[in-house]
C-alpha cells in the first residue's frame, strides 16, 4: 500500500516538474541567442546617441511637463522639434487645432526612403494637450 501511495505521489510529481517546463519553454524562455556582451558602438552610433540624449534632457529636464496647464512649455517643445527637424535638413509642418482658445500643434516631416520605388515616410511628433 505504501509503495503503491508513493507511486502515485512521484508521478504527479513527474507531471507537475513536466508542466512547468513546457510553461518555461514556451512562456518564458527568449527565443534567439544570448548576447551577454554588445559590441561597442561605432562613432557615428556614439555621436547619435549623445544627440539623442541632448535631446531627451532639453525635453524632459529643460522644459519639462507640458500640457494646456503649462503652455508655455508646450509651445517651447513644439518649437524645439520643429526647430531639430529643420537643422536636419528636412521641411517641417505644423498641422495646428485649437483647445479652449490656445493653438496645439502636430508636427509632421515627410522622409524619403533612398531606396528604389520606396514610399514616402511621414513622421509626426503629436504634443498632446491634456485637459
Amino acid at each position: 500500500m505504501f509503495k503503491r501511495i508513493l507511486f502515485s505521489v512521484l508521478r504527479i510529481a513527474i507531471a507537475v516538474a513536466a508542466l512547468y517546463a513546457l510553461l518555461w519553454w514556451f512562456g518564458v524562455r527568449m527565443p534567439g541567442k544570448n548576447v551577454s556582451k554588445a559590441a561597442p558602438l561605432s562613432s557615428d552610433e556614439v555621436t547619435l546617441r549623445e544627440e539623442l540624449r541632448a535631446d531627451v534632457q532639453k525635453l524632459a529636464g529643460d522644459i519639462g511637463e507640458r500640457n494646456m496647464w503649462r503652455y508655455a512649455q508646450l509651445n517651447a517643445a513644439a518649437d524645439f522639434i520643429e526647430d531639430s527637424f529643420s537643422r536636419a535638413g528636412l521641411h517641417p509642418r505644423r498641422d495646428s487645432y485649437e483647445i479652449r482658445g490656445q493653438a496645439c500643434h502636430n508636427i509632421e516631416v515627410a522622409i524619403r526612403c533612398l531606396a528604389r520605388r520606396a514610399p514616402m515616410t511621414t513622421a509626426a511628433v503629436s504634443l498632446q494637450c491634456s485637459h
